[in-house]
């Protein structure tokens, strides 16, 4: 028995009638844009639930509103489960516990063939937990990926994940190989790509009309900062908005149009937050809670784009479209590098400096980056995975049973 049918309920009916049922899970808004070509590749062949959880739900992200119009847009029959925000603004511990059990509640009410997570938050580990304690095959999308620094707790939550889980999607070759030292059979790993690369492919971007449309600034093929700064976790509010406040003074003073992205729900955003919300910025920059992955890599593809922070995105979503990246400070710690990427200490005067190499040789710097702009696949990711689930031949016992594999 398969694996794509192995769960099926026997009601009399013929099996292949039922359709598998997977449940995804996303607790932060940049998940949503990897999961939505999974979601639209995976559709007519699974039974497809989407829980969501923390800063979905959150002000001043909540993109529930979002979420609904998108899988109304693209017709999936999906059902959107929630867990309330009630714990979620307490510690990492408060919220772990809150959404492990609210997981577990949800499994209790509906039986689910596979669950579905990516990365490396700590609403993710909750999540993952539950499932793996339920005895339910554990896809993992995104393991793998090495960070290396020790104040973050990116690395050790993902790797913990991977332990849990039963099948491996990786974005890299790196990744997969990272998962494979972890002691996961290699039969459980396969490089993907980057999920929101099939953008292109299922024409999901948004068009240059829209886009001039929607951010006035936006000029297509003229230069854009793209401005995205996370707190990290080993400094205090003040520290983090202080440092933001650095970065938004050096990013004002270059005079290119910039869209400012609101920072994610990690502790310490409160700050940044209340600042964008009760100060006007300079005329050529305007902040935005959240570009959403539609419009993001829609920038990337028809501005000049600059991207200038510490998000993943920078360092991962930027690859495929030759977009110059300055990554700043350590958040990204040792994670796979493309040549697109230019890191920065977080210090005034080296920012300055190669924010204005970037800015005076964009050209030529993309030019260069164009060589290893498959370095995380070229769009393919999600059909990929939906036809290794649809036909893969593996029993429930045989997922579930792992062996460590020495090497």
């Amino acid at each position: 028995m398969t694996l794509h049918s192995f769960y099926t309920k026997m009601t009399g009916q013929h099996a292949t009638a039922m359709k598998p049922k997977i449940l995804f899970f996303s607790g932060n808004r940049a998940e949503f844009g990897y999961l939505l070509p999974f979601f639209i590749e995976m559709c007519d062949d699974f039974e497809i639930d989407f829980l969501i959880a923390g800063g979905h739900l959150l002000p001043p992200w909540n993109t529930v509103t979002e979420i609904k119009a998108s899988l109304t847009q693209h017709k999936l029959p999906l059902t959107l489960l929630k867990i309330t925000p009630l714990e979620y603004t307490k510690t990492h511990t408060d919220s772990f516990s809150y959404l492990h059990q609210e997981t577990c509640k949800a499994l209790m009410q509906k039986h689910y063939d596979y669950a579905f997570v990516m990365g490396d938050r700590p609403e993710s580990f909750a999540f993952a937990s539950a499932i793996f304690l339920h005895n339910i095959p554990l896809i993992h999308y995104g393991g793998g990926d090495v960070t290396d620094n020790a104040y973050y707790l990116d690395s050790n939550i993902r790797h913990a994940i991977t332990k849990m889980s039963h099948l491996h999607f990786t974005l890299s070759d790196d990744a997969a190989t990272v998962v494979k030292q972890l002691g996961e059979e290699a039969w459980r790993v396969t490089k993907a790509g980057i999920s929101t690369y099939d953008y292109a492919r299922l024409h999901l971007l948004k068009t240059p009309k829209k886009l001039q449309k929607e951010f006035p600034l936006f000029k297509p093929n003229k230069k854009l900062l793209i401005f995205t700064y996370h707190p990290v976790q080993y400094k205090n509010a003040q520290e983090n908005l202080n440092d933001f406040l650095m970065l938004l003074e050096l990013v004002t003073h270059t005079k290119i149009p910039t869209l400012l992205t609101y920072p994610n729900n990690d502790t310490g955003s409160e700050k940044i937050i209340d600042f964008l919300e009760k100060n006007s910025l300079p005329s050529h920059i305007a902040s935005v809670k959240n570009l959403g992955t539609p419009t993001l890599l829609a920038l990337y593809k028809y501005a000049k784009a600059i991207v200038v922070g510490n998000s993943s995105s920078g360092v991962l979503e930027t690859v495929l479209f030759c977009t110059p990246t300055l990554n700043i400070g350590d958040r990204q710690g040792n994670r796979k590098r493309s040549a697109n990427i230019i890191d920065a200490p977080l210090k005034a005067q080296a920012i300055k400096e190669k924010l204005n190499f970037l800015i005076n040789n964009y050209d030529t710097f993309e030019k260069e980056a164009a060589k290893d702009r498959y370095t995380f696949g070229k769009g393919e990711a999600a059909r990929l995975v939906a036809q290794k689930l649809k036909q893969a031949n593996i029993t429930k016992e045989r997922l579930l049973f792992k062996k460590f594999v020495r090497i």
